[in-house]
């Protein structure tokens, strides 16, 4: 663990002269290291735990107490409180270094691809967004969900179908917005393999959502290190946790613009509120059979 600390904290030393990115990906990796020691402390923890229960029933079979067996014993109790001190500590540590790893790969990728990145906040809604454009009714979509739990949950619940509404309403879920979930448009993927940017791609300078149009979206994608990912293949899903629908359309990532720079097209959303998007990553067209496929994860609220 002393190393992993040191290695931290030498690659946080050499940000200023090193590329973001690398110094990023590096610490992502030592995170990865700290997040796994603490599983090990705690592992090793339960299995000193168990080892005190064994003790403590083999003492039992003695015919006059073992001043070695409870020696033994405290000794291991001793044990398992450290390692139960521990093991948080490594954890809480680890949250720290992935928080920094974050830090430095979105500043680089903010300095790597200034010429395509506009905005560098949370998608959010237009101005204007929330007015509708065509009239069409906030629910009226024609695809409920690509989650079967949320197609189970939804079943359960109650519903309401207003007049000229195609999809019903769930009547008890919330909208709001979980405290502890993070909107920012730069993300690593769910296997850390990949680090992500989007934003909404528009030519009159309005970066922001506008309900019921039909938009596209820039994709910024790169391995941790800062190299661009070529020939992505990317599935793009939708939905809101709240109401358990997706999206009215199908978006489709339509063409790889500049190196690891796609454009996603086809995207519109019906109403506001709070929407995951989650888009699947296949690069096996990319030649490498080191890389695998990942995914990645963004909370919108609308």
């Amino acid at each position: 663990m002393l190393f992993v600390c040191c290695a931290a904290f030498a690659a946080e030393d050499s940000a200023q002269q090193a590329d973001p990115m690398k110094v990023g990906g590096q610490l992502t990796l030592i995170a990865d290291r700290l997040e796994q020691s603490a599983k090990d402390t705690i592992k090793q923890a339960n299995l000193v735990r168990k080892s005190i229960i064994q003790l403590r029933h083999e003492s039992k079979q003695q015919d006059q107490v073992d001043p070695n067996f409870a020696l033994a014993i405290n000794n291991k109790i001793e044990s398992a409180k450290s390692l139960q001190l521990a093991a948080p500590l490594i954890r809480e540590q680890a949250k720290r270094v992935r928080q920094e790893a974050l830090g430095f790969l979105t500043q680089g990728m903010q300095q790597q691809y200034s010429e395509w990145i506009s905005n560098v906040g949370p998608i959010s809604m237009s101005a204007d967004g929330a007015k509708s454009h065509d009239g069409t009714m906030a629910h009226n979509t024609r695809i409920a969900s690509t989650k079967p739990a949320l197609q189970e949950m939804r079943q359960a619940m109650a519903m309401t179908k207003n007049e000229n509404m195609s999809l019903e309403l769930s009547n008890s879920m919330s909208q709001d917005l979980p405290e502890e979930i993070d909107t920012t448009s730069f993300v690593l993927s769910r296997e850390r393999q990949y680090f992500a940017h989007i934003e909404i791609e528009t030519g009159d300078g309005d970066t922001g959502v506008v309900l019921n149009q039909i938009q596209s979206w820039r994709l910024i994608l790169t391995e941790t290190n800062g190299d661009p990912v070529r020939n992505a293949v990317v599935n793009f899903n939708g939905h809101m946790p709240g109401h358990v629908h997706g999206l009215p359309t199908q978006p489709m990532l339509t063409e790889e613009i500049a190196p690891g720079v796609y454009r996603i097209s086809g995207i519109k959303f019906q109403m506001a509120g709070w929407w995951v998007i989650e888009l699947e990553l296949d690069i096996s067209n990319v030649g490498d059979t080191s890389k695998i496929n990942d995914s990645l994860r963004f909370n919108l609220a609308l």
